[in-house]
């Protein structure tokens, strides 16, 4: 372990190897590859993360596709610089993603309560409504 509590890509891939036996799915790849880019607390080009991605039960063929799929779904971020793909993916980044989407969704949770009982209101009048219409006197049959 380094000294400033970062784990070297050796260590990371000891930590995260999956056992030889299974096939690994493509959700599980996925898990696996996010957790060695955050964990690894800094950014890889794409050589770097075939290698150390192969150590920890993926094949090579496969990570370019894994890792494609991570950056259409914003769960780790690329970037080209020159000629080479950069990829990163921060615990912090992550977190505020997660905060962010628990404000939306309460906010949309308020406005389906006002939407609720704005309904009931309605609901509740035109049954009155009705009941009146029901009940007159007034109405005539053909």
């Amino acid at each position: 372990m380094q000294s400033d509590g970062v784990l070297s890509p050796e260590q990371l891939v000891r930590q995260n190897t999956m056992p030889k036996k299974k096939r690994t799915t493509a959700a599980e790849k996925r898990i696996i590859l996010r957790r060695l880019i955050v964990e690894g607390k800094c950014s890889w080009n794409l050589k770097e993360l075939e290698k150390v991605g192969t150590k920890a039960g993926i094949v090579t063929q496969a990570i370019k596709d894994v890792l494609q799929s991570l950056c259409d779904d914003n769960l780790v971020d690329q970037d080209k610089i020159g000629s080479g793909s950069f990829f990163w993916s921060f615990a912090s980044k992550n977190r505020l993603r997660v905060e962010n989407k628990v404000k939306k969704l309460e906010a949309q949770k308020v406005e389906l309560a006002a939407k609720h009982v704005e309904l009931q209101a309605r609901l509740a009048a035109a049954s009155v409504t009705r009941a009146a219409e029901v009940c007159s006197p007034t109405r005539q049959v053909t």
